[in-house]
């Protein structure tokens, strides 16, 4: 893009993209993310059963990031193992990643809230451990919204470029 703000061609004859379109579609592909974690845990919330299950091994993974100021690396995970019953009387083992809290506060062979879909016991979770369908909603909106108003102000800079 020249200082004018115009998409030109690059020096090796490809076209030049505005950052702005490559951020609204950064934007619309978290809200896509945002909204598919929103409808995961709506599933939990309409059709999850919870039941108790029991602490088989817990397991840490250390983060390579040195500080929170740090733009690299990741952030350290917390997993815990666990058995559980469903109340058909079948057996299924589950991992997940939980809080750092509740990670220090279980130990091997303790009781645990454990929530699977009925249709899919499978998919299990330890509830309480991730952010709430409306926070999911928020942010998938604020998502959208953010890259929408990207996509529009580009829109708005290139048809004004060519009214001049």
């Amino acid at each position: 893009m020249n200082p004018d703000g115009e998409i030109g061609i690059s020096r090796k004859g490809s076209v030049k993209r505005p950052p702005w379109m490559f951020l609204s579609w950064v934007g619309i592909f978290f809200s896509l993310i945002f909204l598919r974690l929103s409808c995961e845990q709506n599933y939990y919330q309409k059709g999850g059963i919870r039941v108790q299950g029991v602490v088989t091994q817990k397991a840490y993974s250390q983060g390579t990031s040195s500080s929170l100021k740090s733009r690299t690396g990741s952030f350290s995970s917390y997993y815990v193992m666990y058995r559980f019953t469903t109340r058909d009387g079948r057996t299924y083992d589950g991992k997940d990643d939980v809080l750092p809290g509740l990670f220090r506060s279980l130990k091997e062979g303790d009781p645990v809230d454990v929530e699977y879909l009925a249709e899919a016991p499978d998919t299990n979770q330890i509830p309480g451990q991730r952010a709430t369908s409306p926070t999911f909603q928020i942010m998938g909106l604020a998502s959208l919204l953010a890259g929408l108003a990207l996509a529009g102000l580009g829109w708005w800079k290139k048809r004004a470029k060519q009214e001049h």
